[in-house]
Parts: structure tokens; sequence; C-alpha cells
């Protein structure tokens, strides 16, 4: 059955019901931000203005969970169902300039790559696109050549997505994973970093060591911010 503008937007509105977000926040065009104005003179109504017109949430929840999968605001979920309704019915003219066929992943973004590896400062062919930096790390602990008995070298504060591709190596007797107790709280950025490098072993082919955002331990110093 074919369907319609008027009949996605019936639908979106059912779906929204189910979340408690009324018919005209699903159909609402989107909305300008706030006056700077606004924010100098009265910061609380500039946020809750910003909430109201550009988030779909209702009033009574926040989310906190931005850190691994952010709500996206108004105009980024209109962009994306617009894109997505040129790119199922190849209406190629109101998709994005000099794109040949819809981005469904089996592009090389060479342009993007380009211009990001001269921000960057590397060549092209060394820098990927991912969806994001779990993917990205997958890719790495899953794609690296290491000789078998390598050691990989992580902490005890590690993101599951961070020390996950590293265990599945191991489970399939790849490599050796060893993990060093970091001290919580930690004395200083100095103590972090000596716990590290002195865990560093003559096998070790790799060091993972990563800022965690949950808030107890995103609050402690971290070496690989040093």
């Amino acid at each position: 059955m074919k369907m319609n503008r008027r009949e996605a937007i019936r639908k979106l509105t059912y779906s929204a019901a189910l979340f408690g977000l009324p018919a005209s926040v699903v159909s609402a065009e989107t909305t300008a931000l706030p006056g700077i104005s606004l924010l100098d003179g009265d910061p609380e109504a500039y946020w809750n203005r910003l909430r109201e017109e550009q988030f779909l949430m209702p009033g009574k929840r926040a989310f906190l969970n931005t850190g691994s999968v952010g709500v996206a605001a108004r105009p980024v979920v209109k962009v994306v169902c617009d894109y997505l309704e040129q790119s199922a019915g190849l209406h190629m003219e109101g998709l994005h300039d000099g794109d040949a066929y819809p981005r469904w992943g089996y592009e090389t973004l060479d342009d993007h790559r380009t211009e990001l590896a001269r921000f960057v400062g590397c060549a092209k062919d060394e820098l990927a696109i991912t969806h994001n930096a779990t993917e990205a790390m997958s890719i790495i602990a899953g794609g690296m050549p290491l000789e078998k008995g390598a050691e990989i070298l992580i902490t005890d504060q590690e993101h599951p997505s961070g020390y996950g591709p590293w265990r599945l190596r191991e489970a399939k007797g790849e490599v050796t994973v060893r993990e060093v107790a970091l001290p919580l709280p930690p004395e200083s950025p100095e103590q972090l970093a000596d716990v590290v490098v002195s865990a560093i072993g003559p096998k070790d082919a790799g060091i993972d060591v990563q800022w965690h955002h949950e808030p107890d331990r995103a609050a402690h110093a971290n070496p690989g911010n040093l």
C-alpha cells in the first residue's frame, strides 16, 4: 500500500501517543533557536524554551545518557526523515549535492575524508569515518595484526566497548589481556600514569586506556588526559 505524507504523519502520531507525545508535537514544524539575548538575560527561560521547542521529549522526562546515544533535536529528526523519504523514492534532486546514489552505507565519502584529513593532519586513506567510537574500537581491535601470545594492557575502569573486542580475541586464543587496577580516588594524574606505565610488560602489543563517561568515574583524573 502506498503511503503519502499525511498517512505517515498519522501513523507517527499513533506511535507518539505510546510515549506520551501529543500529535501537535510530532507534526509541528521546527523553529529557530531562542535569541542569545534571552540566554544573557534569563538563562532558565532560555533553556526551558530550548527544551520545549527543539526536542520531542515530554517535559516530565530527563535524558541523561548523552555519553552514549543522545536524543535528537527536532531539526535533526526532520532532516533525517526528509532524507529517508527522498532516498526511498530515489529523488536524487532532493539529496546532497553531487550524490549519484542515496547514502545507504556503501559510499567512500572521499570528499569528506579529504577535508577531515587536512584538519587532522593525515592522508585521506589513513582516515575512516565510522558510526561511533564503539564501532571504531571494534574495528581496530578486531583487525590489528598481532602475533599469537601478544598481550594487551587495559585498566579496570574501561568502558565495555573498549575491553569487549580485546576479551573476544582473548577468548579465541589470539591474545592475552592483562588488567591493571587504578587507585580510586587517585592522588594525582601522575599517579595514574605511573600505575599504567609500570604495568607495561615486554609482550605488550597494545595499551587501551579510556575516559569513562560514568559520573562517578569521570570525576577522577585519567591518564588518557595527560
